[in-house]
């Protein structure tokens, strides 16, 4: 028997596929049948939808991000892609159809004559096929043997990296480096799988079937791989290798449609086109030996793939890995496949194939629906001749496939329409209206209408081929191109002069391979590229995160010499700036501040006047200045003491040292800076001052149940701030320059150059755009601006623990026990003053150590500060160390509570809380444990009646005698 003969004989058995308890097309409803998106040949998309029209060479498309129609001609369309409906639909019928070229399509054969096959879908459309078309018509039984049909979102799918795919109207689509995508479709033994596949730039991607999600596993299985310019399919064992071409890849956009048929048991996989000419087939079984010799596919194609490990399971996963291109999964369809082979005919010779497994040379020649029965005239073939010709009825039942004599007819056109259920078919639309579209083709009699809601896609031909696909979609007309990047579109075009209404922006856009301009709809929210921004510089290992430098006294005075005292005659001025609170970076001259606000000169706008509050910071000087800072002073710089709630400070001052010290700015000239620390006024010299940060007020404090007005700073209650301005409604805009200057406006007018328009903060505005990198667009604004340096430095509030409880707690369930004690640094308070010397937890390591958290205002605190003095006492000769972490009180106030207490603990002060909420505190007194190992032992929480004797349990459990 002739093998390829054979090998088209196996594949007779069409793959059958379709996910359990899916529903019928006629009672799934689409979320919406006209939301779309419409890809290019260049790879641009546009989301939209489509208009009506009676214009077969083009399609009118209405995008979602502006105001009117572009027009495309379907040359230089790739594909239109339809929302998925809420429910994946199973394809219905007692036939599935396959015709010549690839398309299908699946339902009930009603009659058929020496032309023609009367179809009923499951639409309830009833139209003719032309015989001539089929290739084979194969018993479907409504997806009985479907397993899977998809991919539709990223439900049950497993990413190596999160946000490396994502869904694009009902297909999976990677553009992220080395990103795979694995999910378990148990496989059977044997099973079909196909798949179509497509890239924008480049493929180089590979397929895994019969995998597990692991490495191992992965790198031993059947694979459809890229490599270099062409995809191949390949297999290595430790024993043996197969590789065999399927197809070369042009560069650009490309898509394929494939059938994979594969039987683990028998270690095979046959590859084919949809039109059923085999592609592949690779013979590789796997082995348990141990290698001979390795690079078998290396001997091949110059690539070693790696070792395999011994023996291989079956596995019913299926693995998609991007390398360094971009791939999407349009579709997969997964079923069982029984791999029965049938005799074989000779080609183009009409045959049916029984159930039975008897194959008859000859065709149907009619159709009793009444009685389910086809006339056949031909004659059985067995293994030794072809027996005389006879006629008889066949029940349909008893029906596997059959195929039709005749000249193949391939369906031309210059479409591909898929529906949501599977059908696919190429012709000519000559026709889209509001909710159907109409089809004809010469598989057809007529022209067949389906309704928009039932198509999946609808993919271009392009009639002169991919070239000319391509030079259609990049006709660009003259003008600074740019790429507008929003959600659910990317496209390259142009921007065209135009002026601002109240329906409309000034942004008329113009996408290449459009010969028309559209406003940009005032809701969009996006940005414009001109130029993308470098990369961002790698950090290297040995940067420091602080720079050394004079060691300064850590205390208020020493700040204050930072900005009072030493030289900066090795400090060149720079760029000085202003940045608003929308993000906006501003080269200016700072000419003063006051209490209403900053006054300023700029070559950008006339305004010379920007609030209080519309400021982030402002600097002074710029070159020179390292104002880098641990994330430990960070953290202590932007907490808000309870002490300070009434009167926060408003602003950070970083000296020409780096130095940072929090105040209030009360006014700024040509020569000096009058500030506000801790309600004392101070002067100090403009030209020691770097930069200004505006800290705004933190959030308001949660009210709780026992929580009062009273409690809450006025500034704080009921904040809710309003940005609206009804004067500046519409698309605003901010222009980002590479230098880092950011103008955000509304605009009013383009001019081919420059981009006019008025600031809500700034007044009027003008950007030459060949200067601009970037438009960010809407709501980019503030997701963009949240993400820059200043707008991380926001104010919020120490800790604020609660009163123990009296009865108290052991704390052994703390999530801090077992874990190592996190280090501070906190000044030692001695004789009601702060002490020069400073409390660190690990310079306590080799010994046991209690911090217990306290205040004042704690009653369980003061009963439990005997209790620990008592033990202090007792364990002092044990390595044992007590010191009390004060919580955000004045060094007098803590030496008159100790003086009540007649008690003399070595006292520490948690000035910002920060001490507080890096050991979780949430309710005072709290003693915690911590080991000679620096291992956090006990946290006790309140001071109940068995407190010391629990506290002294712990301590001889962890502490050892002096020696």
């Amino acid at each position: 028997m002739n093998a390829v003969l054979a090998i088209r004989t196996i594949l007779a058995l069409v793959c059958i596929a379709s996910l359990p308890n899916l529903h019928s097309s006629a009672a799934v409803q689409a979320k919406n049948s006209q939301e779309a998106v419409l890809h290019l040949a260049t790879g641009d998309f546009l989301a939209g939808r489509p208009l009506p029209t009676s214009d077969s060479q083009s399609i009118s498309w209405a995008p979602s991000f502006a105001q009117g129609t572009f027009k495309y001609p379907w040359a230089a369309v790739t594909s239109v892609q339809f929302s998925r409906p809420d429910q994946q639909v199973q394809p219905q019928g007692e036939w599935c159809f396959e015709l010549h070229g690839g398309d299908l399509v699946f339902g009930d054969l009603l009659s058929l004559d020496e032309t023609w096959l009367t179809i009923r879908t499951d639409q309830q459309e009833e139209f003719k096929l032309r015989k001539a078309s089929i290739r084979r018509v194969s018993s479907w039984n409504n997806g009985a043997d479907l397993l899977y049909l998809g991919p539709d979102d990223l439900t049950g799918w497993t990413s190596s990296k999160k946000k490396g795919w994502r869904q694009v109207s009902g297909a999976l689509k990677s553009r992220e480096k080395q990103v795979s995508l694995f999910r378990n479709l148990k496989l059977p033994e044997k099973s079909c799988i196909e798949l179509e596949l497509s890239w924008d730039r480049k493929p180089d991607f590979s397929v895994g079937l019969g995998v597990d999600g692991t490495d191992a596993v992965f790198k031993q299985a059947f694979m459809l791989d890229v490599l270099s310019s062409s995809l191949v399919a390949v297999r290595e064992t430790q024993k043996e290798a197969d590789l065999s071409l399927v197809k070369d890849l042009d560069k650009g956009h490309g898509r394929v449609n494939l059938l994979l048929y594969l039987d683990q048991a028998a270690g095979r996989m046959i590859v084919a086109s949809p039109s059923g000419r085999i592609e592949s087939d690779l013979r590789v079984v796997a082995s348990t030996d141990p290698p001979k010799q390795q690079g078998q596919v290396e001997k091949l194609v110059g690539v070693l793939l790696p070792n395999r490990k011994k023996g291989q399971k079956q596995y019913g996963g299926i693995q998609f890995v991007n390398r360094d291109g971009d791939l999407t999964i349009e579709r997969l369809r997964v079923s069982r496949w029984n791999g029965q082979s049938a005799e074989s005919v000779e080609a183009g010779q009409a045959r049916v194939q029984l159930r039975s497994g008897e194959t008859l040379a000859g065709e149907l020649t009619s159709y009793d629906s009444q009685r389910q029965e086809y006339q056949f005239s031909g004659a059985a073939i067995t293994s030794e001749e072809t027996n005389e010709t006879t006629e008889r009825k066949i029940v349909a039942a008893e029906i596997l496939d059959f195929s039709f004599a005749g000249e193949p007819q391939t369906a031309q056109g210059s479409v591909r329409v898929s529906l949501h259920e599977g059908m696919r078919l190429h012709g000519t639309l000559t026709k889209i209206g509001e909710d159907s579209l109409e089809l004809t083709s010469s598989a057809l009699q007529g022209n067949l209408t389906l309704p928009l809601e039932a198509v999946r896609a609808i993919v271009g031909i392009p009639d002169g081929g991919e070239a000319q696909a391509l030079k259609l979609a990049r006709k660009v007309p003259n003008g600074q191109l740019a790429r507008l990047e929003l959600a659910t579109s990317s496209v390259k075009g142009i921007l065209v002069p135009g002026r601002s209404d109240d329906q409309a922006s000034c942004l008329h856009w113009q996408p290449r391979g459009a010969d028309t301009a559209l406003p940009l709809s005032n809701e969009i929210t996006g940005r414009l590229v001109y130029r993308d921004p470098p990369p961002k510089p790698k950090a290297h290992s040995n940067q420091r995160v602080q720079p050394n430098r004079v060691q300064r006294p850590q205390f208020m005075g020493g700040l204050l010499n930072a900005f009072t005292g030493g030289s900066s005659s090795t400090l060149g001025e720079g760029s000085p700036a202003i940045y608003l609170k929308a993000g906006d970076k501003l080269p200016c001259r700072i000419e003063s501040i006051d209490d209403r606000g900053v006054t300023f000169k700029s070559p950008m706008t006339e305004a010379t006047f920007v609030p209080h509050s519309e400021i982030k910071a402002a600097e002074l000087i710029v070159k020179g200045v390292d104002g880098r800072v641990t994330s430990d002073r960070r953290e202590q710089l932007l907490t808000l003491p309870r002490l300070q709630r009434d009167n926060p400070p408003t602003h950070l001052l970083v000296s020409i040292f780096g130095d940072y010290l929090r105040c209030r700015v009360v006014s700024l000239d040509d020569k000096r800076a009058i500030i506000e620390v801790r309600l004392e006024k101070r002067e100090i010299e403009r030209r020691r001052i770097a930069r200004i940060i505006w800290l705004g007020d933190p959030p308001p404090i949660e009210k709780t149940e026992t929580a009062s007005l009273d409690e809450v700073p006025a500034h704080e209650q009921d904040a809710t701030p309003d940005d609206s301005d009804p004067n500046f409604s519409g698309l605003r805009v901010q222009a980002v320059r590479s230098d880092g200057v950011r103008l955000t406006f509304m605009p009013e007018e383009f001019d081919g150059k420059s981009l006019l328009g008025t600031s809500r903060v700034l007044a009027k505005c003008s950007v030459d755009l060949g200067q601009v990198d970037q438009l960010l667009l809407g709501e980019q604004i503030e997701q963009v601006a949240a993400e820059l340096a200043y707008q991380r430095w926001k104010m919020h509030h120490a800790v604020e623990p609660r009163e123990g409880d009296e009865e108290g707690s052991a704390g052994a369930e703390s999530p801090l026990v077992g874990q190592p004690a996190p280090d501070m640094s906190l000044p030692f308070v001695i004789d009601g003053k702060l002490d020069k010397k400073t409390f660190k937890v690990s310079d306590y390591r080799g010994k046991v150590l209690v911090l217990d958290f306290w205040a004042s205002w704690c009653g369980p605190c003061t009963q439990a500060m005997p209790m620990i003095e008592q033990l202090s006492e007792e364990f002092a000769n044990r390595n044992v160390e007590i010191v009390a972490v004060n919580l955000q009180e004045s060094p007098p106030k803590i030496a008159r509570a100790l003086e009540r207490m007649k008690v003399a603990p070595t006292v520490a002060l948690d000035r910002d809380g920060v001490a507080t909420e890096r050991y979780q505190v949430s309710g005072i007194p709290q003693t915690v444990v911590i080991d000679r190992e620096g291992t956090v032992a006990r946290v006790f929480i309140g001071a109940g009646p068995n407190f010391q004797e629990q506290l002294r349990a712990i301590l001889e459990e962890v502490s050892f005698p002096a020696k």
